[in-house]
């Protein structure tokens, strides 16, 4: 406890969501441009691990010239949102191909849709704190479980959509679910 969304936010920008996620998390595995993919989701988790302090990741960036003194954290979300929107973007070409879904893609839905459960767990299990603060504060009554409901909803409904529908449908109707995802969160 005693853990505050300003000492977590401070110094770190940027955002996604868990159904974001498991469509960019498609695109990894299915999509097309499996090189694109591999260099962007790289680039995430580079950018992550320096933002978050990963020892080995700190030392190596720290090692360019200029790293040390920008506030890194800020400055790198925008990059590491848009590759995960690009990500996304091959996800949901990668759902809409065919004229029923590929094995790849499904297996791709599968895998996505548990990854994401489980990094969505395992947020809650280390987000407890500032999860009870936030049950109390003023103002955000239910925020926390809101959220989480939202995004479990979410993650499952993209799955079901693009493992029973057809391809071309499945892919409008993720990208309408992204959407309005991107407008409630």
């Amino acid at each position: 406890h005693g853990v505050s969304v300003g000492a977590i936010w401070g110094s770190v920008g940027g955002y996604r969501t868990a159904a974001l996620v498991v469509v960019a998390l498609i695109g990894l595995v299915a999509g097309r441009e499996r090189a694109l993919g591999a260099v962007l989701a790289g680039w995430i988790a580079l950018t992550l691990a320096k933002t978050f302090g990963v020892a080995p990741v700190v030392h190596a960036l720290n090692a360019v010239p200029g790293i040390r003194a920008i506030a890194f954290g800020r400055y790198a979300a925008p990059s590491w949102e848009m590759a995960t929107v690009v990500l996304a973007a091959l996800g949901l070409q990668a759902v809409g191909e065919g004229a029923a879904p590929s094995r790849l893609t499904r297996t791709a839905l599968a895998l996505a849709g548990v990854a994401t459960l489980v990094a969505v767990g395992l947020e809650l299990s280390a987000a407890r704190g500032l999860l009870g603060a936030l049950a109390t504060a003023p103002g955000f009554t239910g925020v926390g479980t809101g959220a989480i409901v939202w995004a479990l909803a979410t993650v499952i409904v993209l799955v079901v959509v693009g493992w029973t529908t057809r391809p071309a449908l499945a892919r409008w109707a993720m990208g309408a679910v992204l959407v309005l995802d991107g407008l409630v969160m």
